[in-house]
């Protein structure tokens, strides 16, 4: 079996790929997986972290004030579009998988264009720019909750969870004294990610004198 996958932005976007290569190549040791990225995202690090193949493309977010700058992204996009499908065209992958991000606009067009099976995954509620895009050109949307917002009506979709809810279940509990923490003083865990997190934590920090425990 050959899978592409595809993600950048976040690690919101990230680890749920990352948790699903590591489910396929438990389930399908031998699978081929193929890891599309940009040259300059988080998944750089992360992905040579964990061994798999990857291939870096030009890919730039939407720019909403510096309208200007939309021009390196149309170049780039048909750039990495054209290259993609030649790639494709050779290794003829079995689905192509998208979780979100700039990076996947070529990727998921390109699959789809070759009549390859292509699926995206949407972490969130709310369904991201990228992936309502790209949402009519797909075999189905995989999302983490049911009635995901803004899913069109007439797409296929399916209620999966979060690939990187699984291994969660399976950290090891640890003492409050591990991590510096005083063990006899309660402890609230708040576990934020992506873009959402400065604005929670300052939040806490302004507000962290009025909660009553």
């Amino acid at each position: 079996m050959k899978v592409v996958i595809s993600a950048s932005g976040s690690g919101g976007h990230i680890y749920p790929a990352i948790s699903l290569i590591k489910k396929i190549k438990e389930l399908e040791p031998d699978a081929e997986i193929l890891y599309v990225g940009t040259k300059y995202g988080v998944e750089n690090t992360l992905i040579n972290k964990n061994a798999i193949n990857f291939l870096q493309i030009d890919s730039y977010h939407f720019e909403r004030v510096k309208i200007w700058k939309n021009f390196k992204l149309i170049g780039a996009y048909f750039k990495s579009y054209y290259l993609l499908k030649k790639r494709f065209k050779i290794i003829k992958p079995d689905v192509v998988i998208g979780f979100g991000g700039h990076v996947t606009v070529p990727v998921i067009r390109a699959a789809s264009k070759l009549k390859i099976k292509c699926f995206i995954h949407e972490q969130n509620k709310i369904i991201g720019r990228a992936n309502k895009f790209l949402s009519k050109k797909v075999t189905a949307i995989l999302t983490s909750y049911a009635n995901t917002i803004g899913v069109h009506p007439d797409i296929r979709d399916f209620k999966i969870g979060n690939p990187s809810a699984e291994y969660a279940l399976n950290v090891e509990a640890m003492s409050k004294s591990e991590v510096g923490l005083d063990p006899n003083k309660k402890l609230v865990l708040i576990i934020m990610g992506s873009q959402g997190s400065a604005t929670v934590n300052k939040y806490l920090e302004n507000n962290l004198n009025n909660l009553s425990l």
